[in-house]
């Protein structure tokens, strides 16, 4: 047997570490992940080791006030944006549920990050979903359509009465990694978001940590039924603790530290030549770093 992981993000990815198995990512969007999800379906036929199973993993946001940054939920059905509803591998979640403490609940699809608290309580309304994501329906359609069986897992990164920022709404490229220009322009476009960039750095920490917890507790075969014993567990949860993707924590430290030590020896007016103060510099480059480290692959291996 082999199991198809669906992933939205580079850090939920290298969390897996798969062997003989598949990781697909998800790409922002529901068309690019199923042509993926079908480009990897042909793939493995053509190795001659079939797609048997396919399981969402990732981090999820909360519809519901019960669940709190860092819980964990596994679905039992996914409903919303197309999709009228979809069931879950019972037998597979049950096992998963009983193995990580996950809370057993419905999962809605959208086609976009829903960014702001108002948003997320209207959307829980309309479905009665506990939780949201923009690749659980996507994954268990695939997997309906095509006979395989099916499971969703997600840690919690915010909260349902938590704004995210609308830089949230452009982090992230189709790799999974975090566009760390991108988001620059979003705060620069609009500083204010600032705090929820923050608490969505923290919270995001949060259930990363959690995510990594309940991937050494479902054990090589992730719980799945007959599936293969070739999927290796993480080594250690401290490679969650450890700053990510040199390129764009070196350009956040830049914008933290460089500013501030050119105006402490010299008279540079930053404020008139880049309409940026050097303290708004530093918070900037504090909220790339944040945000890069939630969210991706580790830039050191933990020992």
């Amino acid at each position: 047997m082999r199991i198809a992981f669906v992933c939205g993000t580079a850090r939920a990815a290298s969390i897996l570490h798969p062997r003989g198995h598949v990781v697909v990512m998800s790409g922002g969007s529901i068309a690019t992940l199923t042509a993926r999800l079908e480009a990897a379906i042909a793939d493995a036929l053509a190795q001659g080791t079939p797609i048997t199973h396919v399981a969402r993993f990732d981090v999820s946001g909360a519809l519901t006030g019960a669940l709190r940054p860092g819980d964990l939920a596994c679905g039992l059905r996914v409903i919303g944006h197309g999709i009228d509803r979809v069931d879950c591998d019972q037998a597979w979640a049950a096992r998963i549920v009983a193995a990580t403490g996950a809370r057993p609940t419905t999962f809605a699809l959208t086609a976009s990050i829903v960014w702001t608290a108002a948003a997320k309580q209207a959307l829980g309304q309309q479905t009665g979903a506990s939780v949201v994501d923009m690749e659980s329906g996507v994954a268990m359609q695939f997997a309906a359509d095509h006979g395989l069986s099916g499971a969703v897992f997600g840690a919690i990164s915010d909260g349902a009465g938590q704004d995210l920022g609308e830089a949230a709404t452009v982090a992230l490229r189709l790799d999974g990694s975090i566009n760390g220009l991108a988001v620059l322009r979003s705060i620069i476009a609009n500083p204010s978001q600032i705090p929820d960039l923050l608490r969505l750095g923290c919270s995001s920490w949060r259930a990363y940590v959690a995510l990594a917890g309940a991937r050494a507790k479902l054990g090589a075969n992730f719980c799945a039924p007959c599936a293969r014993s070739d999927l290796r567990a993480p080594q250690t949860d401290k490679e969650t603790a450890m700053l990510t993707g040199f390129k764009t924590f070196a350009i956040g430290l830049g914008l933290a530290l460089l500013p501030q030590a050119i105006s402490y020896v010299s008279n540079f007016d930053f404020v008139h030549t880049f309409g940026l103060s050097p303290n708004a510099a530093t918070i900037i480059g504090v909220v790339i770093i944040a945000m890069r480290a939630a969210t991706t692959t580790p830039m050191f291996k933990a020992s």
